[in-house]
């Protein structure tokens, strides 16, 4: 039987630290997510890149599964602003690119 006790008394202690540079990282990410280049309303004419991804704690078939899902999810979500134009799929899975390949993909209803 495990004695957990030994086991978390061996663990080294962290203490968590909140100084100045951390203050002043924390600011730049707020005024950086808060500009012009990250924030902007969307505009028809420019490209669109829909980029979706999955978590990488999954093996086998179902990344591709969980990456073909958060495609669908992502264009389903935005289906008003991508209906009628073209726009580009952004993955970094291998597998999907191969997949989907450069075809032109049309859904009926």
């Amino acid at each position: 039987m495990v004695n957990f006790q030994m086991i978390v008394q061996k663990w080294p202690i962290y203490h968590f630290v909140w100084g100045k540079a951390q203050q002043g990282a924390f600011e730049k990410i707020k005024t950086l997510l808060a500009s012009s280049e990250i924030l902007a309303l969307y505009d028809p004419k420019k490209e669109t890149i829909v980029a979706a991804g999955s978590s990488r704690n999954v093996l086998g078939v179902a990344v591709i599964e969980l990456e073909a899902l958060a495609i669908c999810y992502g264009v389903e979500k935005f289906e008003n602003l991508l209906l009628g134009k073209y726009f580009h799929i952004q993955t970094n899975h291998k597998p999907m690119v191969s997949l989907l390949g450069k075809k032109i993909l049309v859904t009926f209803q």
